[in-house]
C-alpha cells in the first residue's frame, strides 16, 4: 500500500515538469507573436498586445487540448495528459518558429512591408 502511495506521488511529480514547460512554450510562441508584429508603423502598444494576445492564444489551445485529452478519458493521470499538450505545444512552436523564419527570409515579405510612394508629376 505505501509502494502506491509513492507511485503516484512520483508520478504526479512528473507531470509539473511538463507543465511548467508548457508555460514556457506559451511565452515563448507569444514572444514569436510579438516579433512577427513588429514593423515598421508598429506603436509598442501594438507590439505588447501582440505578445499577450499570442500567449493568449495558445495558452487557451493548451487548455482545450487539456480539456478534450482529460474527457476523452484514455489517460488516467493528469501527467500523462500535461505531456501531451506539452509535445503539441511544442510542434506548435516548432511550426510558429518556421514561419518566423520563412518570413525573414523571403524577400517578397520584406518588400511588402514598405512603403512605396510614387512621386506625383507637377
Amino acid at each position: 500500500m505505501d509502494e502506491s502511495k509513492t507511485e503516484s506521488a512520483a508520478q504526479q511529480r512528473s507531470g509539473r515538469g511538463f507543465i511548467v514547460g508548457s508555460a514556457i512554450l506559451v511565452a515563448l510562441n507569444g514572444l514569436i507573436s510579438m516579433v512577427h508584429a513588429h514593423g515598421p508603423g508598429k506603436t509598442t502598444a501594438h507590439i505588447i498586445g501582440a505578445f499577450f494576445g499570442g500567449a493568449v492564444v495558445f495558452a487557451l489551445i493548451g487548455l482545450l487540448l487539456y480539456g478534450a485529452v482529460r474527457a476523452i478519458g484514455k489517460t488516467n493521470s493528469g501527467s500523462t495528459v500535461a505531456k501531451i499538450v506539452f509535445w503539441i505545444l511544442f510542434v506548435l512552436l516548432l511550426l510558429n518558429a518556421a514561419s518566423l523564419v520563412g518570413r525573414a527570409v523571403n524577400p517578397r515579405a520584406a518588400s511588402a512591408q514598405a512603403v512605396n510612394t510614387v512621386p506625383m508629376k507637377s
